[in-house]
């Protein structure tokens, strides 16, 4: 099963409500003194009272039913976007509608791999970015855009899903790992995808 990961423009956490049942009054017998205590009247005084609490405590009220929608996962409805890591590029759609949406990102490589979602900041342009990528150094790129969804690290053969909602505008699809061997970053080897994002209806 995908693992969801949660992002804090798109989840709320979920309290667990806790019911307690109503503690049962005690029943308490006072001595009277000089007064003998009568054993039968005493075992039927007690008796009366535990029919009494019982006939007031015992019945249990049936669990409220869960409707279909109180079941429903939060991004069951939204459009699924899937994208496919490896060593050392994403597979995923070049084009997208703006909206709520959940991205399925899973790692078909060797290595391990993480899925940034970055937008592109207002006047830059796709090659400008990767340009700068390369020629210039990752931190420098990362100025360039603003972070959308950080999917962490997975490794072989592991899934992930997140919810997001996207307005329209440029993006690229980065996986900032540095391979162990090289310790090369993988974005420098091939995993920066350009997403373009239509403006949604």
């Amino acid at each position: 099963m995908p693992r969801l990961f949660s992002i804090p423009s798109a989840y709320a956490r979920v309290a667990a409500l806790h019911l307690r049942r109503p503690s049962s009054d005690r029943v308490a017998q006072a001595a009277i003194p000089g007064q003998v205590a009568r054993p039968l009247l005493s075992l039927g005084l007690v008796t009366i009272a535990l029919l009494a609490i019982a006939a007031c405590g015992g019945g249990e009220s049936d669990p409220p039913s869960s409707s279909p929608a109180a079941a429903e996962s939060p991004s069951s409805s939204m459009p699924l976007v899937p994208v496919t890591g490896t060593d050392f590029s994403f597979d995923a759609p070049d084009s997208i509608a703006g909206g709520p949406i959940t991205l399925r990102f899973a790692n078909e490589g060797d290595e391990d791999h993480e899925l940034h979602l970055l937008r592109l900041n207002d006047g830059v342009l796709i090659h400008e970015f990767q340009q700068t990528l390369h020629q210039d150094s990752v931190d420098a790129a990362l100025q360039m855009a603003s972070s959308e969804v950080h999917m962490a690290t997975l490794g072989s053969g592991e899934t992930a899903d997140a919810s997001v909602n996207l307005a329209g505008g440029e993006y690229v699809l980065i996986c900032l790992i540095e391979s162990p061997e090289d310790e090369v970053a993988h974005a420098l080897k091939g995993m920066a995808k350009p997403l373009t994002v239509t403006a949604s209806p």
